[in-house]
């Protein structure tokens, strides 16, 4: 494990995912922050290295905590992506 870790918001089925898609290919494990779960778990299942965490990040109390969460969960979280 590479120790390199990313976090990209609005990941959506474009410039988002292309962008998680590189980190990943650059070595990074990804968290991927989106409001739409659905797309996200999607996107998730298909891209090693990744994490999704859904957010929506103008809303700053709920955006602070997610990434309270991810924090928390980074031990996890990085032995996950490692699989």
């Amino acid at each position: 494990m590479s120790g390199k870790r990313a976090l990209v918001t609005g990941v959506g089925p474009s410039t988002g995912l292309a962008i998680v898609q590189r980190l990943v290919k650059g070595g990074y494990q990804v968290g991927m922050l989106a409001r739409n779960e659905e797309r996200l778990r999607g996107f998730e299942s298909i891209q090693p290295g990744t994490r999704a965490f859904v957010v929506d990040v103008t809303d700053t109390a709920w955006f602070a905590e997610t990434l309270h969460l991810r924090a928390s969960q980074r031990p996890r979280w990085a032995e996950k992506c490692a699989r």
